[in-house]
C-alpha cells in the first residue's frame, strides 16, 4: 500500500496541471469578450485559453448604439448567416462547456425563425447542438477533442434581408458560457498510472 500512494503522489507531481474554470461574457454594446471566474467575478484564473471578439459570417454588422444591452445586429440576413467566437487553448489541452445563457434578436418581418447553438472542435470530430431559440439557461457536458473550439449561433429560417442598408434583422444579446480547460494525461503520467494499477493488483493478491 505504501507503494502505490508513493506512485500516486507521483502522479500529482508529474502532471503538475490543474483543471482551469472559467467564464466567457459577452454583452453591452460590445464585442470583446469579459473573461471571469467560474462564479462570474474577478480576477479570472490563471491557464484560461485565448478568446476571440464575438463576429457575424458574413461580417456585416453594426453596434445598435442605442438599443440597450445588445452587442451586434447584423445588417442584412439569409438562411445560415451567425455569429461566433472561439477559444484556443494550449496544445495538449481539451477545453469542456458546461453550460450557456444567452438571448438573441430577431425581426419578425426579415430575421431568422429559429436560431440555433453549436459546440464546434476545430479540426476535431465532435460537432454537437447545445441548444435553440431566441434565449436559453443550458446546462450540458460537452469534450472538446481537440485544443479550439468555436461556439456559433447561427440563424435559419424566415424571409430574409439580403438588401442594402442597416436593416438589422438578427442581433445577439449578452452571452454567458461556462468553460473547463482540461489538460490531457502525459504519456509519463498514464506510465506512472499503469505502475500504480499493477502495484494495486499485487497487493490484493497478497490480502
Amino acid at each position: 500500500m505504501n507503494r502505490l500512494v508513493f506512485l500516486l503522489s507521483l502522479v500529482i507531481i508529474v502532471e503538475g496541471k490543474a483543471v482551469v474554470l472559467f467564464n466567457v461574457n459577452f454583452g453591452f454594446a460590445s464585442e470583446e469578450p469579459l473573461i471571469s471566474n467560474e462564479g462570474g467575478g474577478l480576477p479570472a484564473p490563471m491557464g484560461v485559453p485565448t478568446v476571440t471578439s464575438l463576429t457575424a459570417n458574413p461580417p456585416n454588422v453594426t453596434h445598435p448604439g442605442n438599443v440597450a444591452d445588445q452587442t451586434l445586429w447584423m445588417e442584412s440576413y439569409s438562411d445560415g448567416d451567425y455569429f461566433s467566437f472561439q477559444l484556443f487553448a494550449e496544445p495538449g489541452q481539451q477545453i469542456r462547456m458546461t453550460n450557456i445563457w444567452y438571448g438573441v434578436a430577431t425581426d419578425p418581418s426579415s430575421g431568422p425563425s429559429a436560431v440555433l447553438v453549436d459546440f464546434l472542435s476545430i479540426g476535431g470530430n465532435v460537432s454537437q447542438q447545445v441548444a435553440s431559440g431566441t434565449f436559453g439557461l443550458d446546462f450540458f457536458d460537452i469534450l472538446s477533442d481537440t485544443s479550439s473550439v468555436e461556439i456559433r449561433f447561427s440563424g435559419f429560417g424566415g424571409d430574409g434581408d439580403i438588401g442594402a442598408g442597416p436593416h438589422e434583422s438578427f442581433g445577439i444579446g449578452s452571452i454567458s458560457a461556462g468553460f473547463e480547460v482540461i489538460p490531457e494525461p502525459s504519456v509519463s503520467t498514464l506510465l506512472v498510472l499503469m505502475g500504480a494499477v499493477v502495484a494495486l493488483r499485487r497487493n490484493r493478491s497478497r490480502m
